[in-house]
């Protein structure tokens, strides 16, 4: 893992252990739109250890990752993907290992179909959602060729499915806002590994997390005014600790406050009408957090940094 000087995750191996990775070449900058009009064709051009640069705007593209390439804005606030209501994925990663999409507004992702009323009824493949990605691999799946992403500072928000991984996609989903979605994160008979750490959650309507047979690691989230905070089969259940909950219509069925440091509590963002969703002074939130062993010196939970 890459952190940058204020501690903020830049880059990060997502992969499986044990697989080969491929050596970065030039680590070229492609910078759209000056040098690409395109952000798929700057992706498509791009090899393995580039960083695809989006500057400031609004974009309404539908975008496919590869392997080893850094899809990067220039804030969240500021570069913009827009589904216009579409039932497409905004960014799907399928078939590509350790990407990165950083510093964007994800949002605007309609429905695609029927089965949008019951996020899990379906296979995952029947729904679209601002970040994407299928684990199947041709018939079978092969470990080394399992997607793999890491998702930071970014704003998901007004989408039907925030983001859906689905049969052993890899992600770690760190450090971002998922606000007035339908769903936020979705793991979709997901049979693997996800990390969701230090990210806010804020009044999605049905749930904040669901998953089904997930190995799920839930940490230092801030949880606030979402139909469903967490639900989650009992079937390869990860770690849930030291999230801050407050005001869900439900907790779900999975997080109880006052166990493994998850607290109910006003989290106190700094700016709720703005959409600042920094933590303020005298946030229990600032001190909350456990990314470390037990008796390490805690952190704050919730999104941190630029976002």
């Amino acid at each position: 893992m890459a952190l940058d000087e204020g501690g903020e995750v830049l880059d990060a191996s997502t992969g499986t252990a044990g697989c080969s990775l491929p050596i970065p070449g030039e680590e070229r900058v492609l910078v759209v739109p000056d040098a690409y009009p395109s952000i798929q064709g700057a992706i498509d051009a791009a090899a393995y250890g580039d960083t695809v640069f989006v500057q400031p705007g609004e974009y309404h593209e539908h975008l496919r990752l590869r392997s080893g390439v850094k899809l990067v804005g220039a804030g969240a606030t500021k570069t913009v993907l827009d589904g216009q209501g579409l039932g497409e994925n905004l960014i799907d990663y399928t078939g590509a290992q350790n990407a990165v999409v950083r510093g964007f507004t994800l949002r605007n992702v309609g429905s695609a179909g029927d089965c949008s009323r019951d996020v899990l009824s379906c296979s995952g493949d029947w729904y679209s959602a601002a970040v994407y990605a299928d684990g199947h691999s041709g018939d079978t799946w092969e470990d080394c060729e399992r997607p793999s992403l890491l998702l930071t500072q970014n704003i998901i928000e007004g989408n039907e499915i925030g983001v859906m991984l689905y049969f052993h996609a890899l992600a770690v989903v760190r450090n971002n806002v998922f606000v007035h979605n339908q769903n936020g994160f979705v793991g979709s008979h997901l049979q693997d590994h996800a990390v969701v750490a230090q990210n806010v959650f804020y009044e999605n309507r049905e749930h904040a997390i669901l998953a089904d047979a997930a190995e799920l690691d839930v940490l230092n989230n801030v949880i606030i005014a979402n139909g469903t905070a967490l639900e989650q089969e009992h079937v390869q259940r990860g770690r849930v600790r030291c999230n801050v909950l407050f005001e869900n219509e439900r907790l779900g069925n999975v997080i109880v406050p006052g166990q493994d440091g998850n607290i109910d509590a006003d989290p106190i963002l700094a700016d709720l009408l703005e959409g600042d969703f920094h933590l303020g002074a005298g946030s229990p939130a600032l001190t909350a957090g456990c990314l470390g062993e037990d008796g390490a010196e805690h952190v704050a939970a919730g999104a941190l940094g630029a976002w």
